[in-house]
């Protein structure tokens, strides 16, 4: 049992608090069975299979169950670059609730409370779809109340009841100190309704508030480099699409590929503003509601099968992605170490791997320290390193080429530190991982 009864009972007090305060400002929208329902217990067999490095670091249970609950309200800051559990946030959204309503004029502390929900909503596997969005408009009708005319209040519309009219409102009344948070949340939307006049300056300004991760954008970088011309590289999250979009628009480097978010394909309007900016004509169309997830993601594959055949341009993919995803398109995706590659023609997987890395990678991050400000995401494709080029460990000792295998070996040694392991783990689990492959090969023999 990953939660202890006291830490329970705790949480549970924070999360019905949270409830109750936005089920307030719009009771009439759930029964009373509904609302009751939102604070029963979680079952303390619902656990989730957490690892970092095979065979180093295996937990079966919730990487957050004993996070320490804050006791005073602090920023809630945009999940790349601090994440926290479900009970984490629901604790922060109470106390800024609470700061808030002492001082109404307050917009930092009605911000802090809006995101600290709306993370809260972002992770809660515990709720039903129904339940969760329920919390959403009721926070919305909550911030139209209090601060009506407000840039919290129009962000919130926007973001949590997907109200694009609200979207050019909150643009008005955008602070002029952005955060991390408002960057991406525009960079988005600008994508989102396929204006590049605001996208490129945007992204120019944000490059230069030196908000992002150099770690993030030259992991970011290195993808770019992989792809060939033209290409168009498929992605969800924000980690593996808004540093692009700085790269392209902000830098102005790789502007010839199309990046386009895998859930926004099914809308129809923004598959349409795609379909226009590459001037292939209408896109398809899906009539009504999916039946189930198969039929949405059938059509999702249609539709980008639909643009490689109408354009002829290369396709790629996010590493970091559902794995559900994937499921779909395996039968002609082929790794090549930072992206997967959608063709029909074989492609050698050594040699490929081999080229990127050696001539498309720069990997000299690993060897640095991680910086004070430590992202969430550095870390997570750190890891992801460790898995996609520990194979071409094996390549150089088998070619003896002692010069790539040393530098490749420090450079995976460097991405296991960066996930909190010690250097004398990552070299044990290096060797072990040698040893078993010669074993392997052994016994084949």
């Amino acid at each position: 049992m990953c939660r202890s009864c006291d830490n329970m009972k705790t949480k549970l007090f924070f999360l019905a608090t949270l409830l109750s305060l936005c089920l307030t400002a719009s009771a009439n929208r759930l029964s009373q069975s509904d609302t009751e329902a939102l604070t029963d217990t979680v079952s303390d067999d619902d656990t989730s299979y957490y690892s970092l490095l095979d065979g180093v670091f295996d937990c079966n249970c919730d990487p957050y169950a004993d996070e320490e609950l804050p006791t005073s309200p602090s920023e809630v800051k945009h999940w790349i670059k601090e994440r926290h559990g479900y009970y984490w946030y629901v604790a922060q959204a109470q106390l800024w609730h609470n700061a808030a309503l002492s001082k109404k004029t307050d917009e930092t502390a009605w911000f802090n409370y809006f995101r600290a929900v709306k993370y809260s909503c972002d992770v809660d596997d515990e709720h039903t779809y129904e339940q969760i969005d329920s919390i959403r408009h009721a926070l919305v009708d909550e911030l139209k109340q209090q601060v009506p005319d407000s840039y919290t209040y129009y962000c919130a519309a926007y973001q949590m009841n997907a109200d694009f009219t609200q979207a050019e409102e909150a643009i008005k009344r955008m602070p002029t100190q952005k955060s991390f948070y408002d960057y991406d949340t525009w960079l988005a939307y600008y994508h989102f309704i396929g204006d590049s006049a605001r996208m490129v300056p945007y992204a120019k300004e944000y490059i230069e508030s030196g908000l992002y991760s150099r770690e993030l954008l030259t992991y970011t970088m290195n993808e770019l480099n992989t792809l060939s011309q033209n290409a168009i590289y498929l992605a969800n999250g924000d980690a593996n699409i808004i540093p692009k979009w700085i790269i392209q628009e902000g830098m102005g480097l790789h502007r010839d590929k199309l990046v386009i978010i895998y859930d926004y394909i099914s809308d129809a309007n923004y598959a349409q503003n795609l379909f226009s900016q590459l001037g292939i004509g209408d896109a398809p169309k899906h009539e009504g509601s999916f039946e189930d997830y198969d039929e949405y993601m059938d059509f999702v594959q249609s539709v980008v099968d639909e643009i490689v055949q109408r354009t002829g341009r290369p396709l790629y993919m996010s590493k970091n992605m559902d794995n559900g995803i994937y499921n779909h398109w395996n039968d002609n995706l082929y790794d090549e170490g930072f992206v997967y590659h959608y063709t029909h023609e074989d492609i050698d997987y050594e040699e490929t791997l081999r080229k990127n890395y050696e001539q498309h990678c720069d990997l000299s991050y690993l060897l640095r320290p991680l910086p004070a400000d430590s992202w969430v995401t550095d870390r997570e494709m750190s890891y992801k390193l460790y898995f996609d080029f520990r194979f071409l460990l094996l390549s150089y000792l088998k070619d003896k080429d002692n010069k790539h295998f040393n530098t490749l070996k420090r450079q995976l040694i460097g991405a296991g530190m960066r996930n909190g392991l010690s250097k004398k783990e990552m070299k044990e689990t290096i060797e072990e991982f040698i040893a078993e492959f010669y074993e392997e090969e052994t016994e084949e023999l």
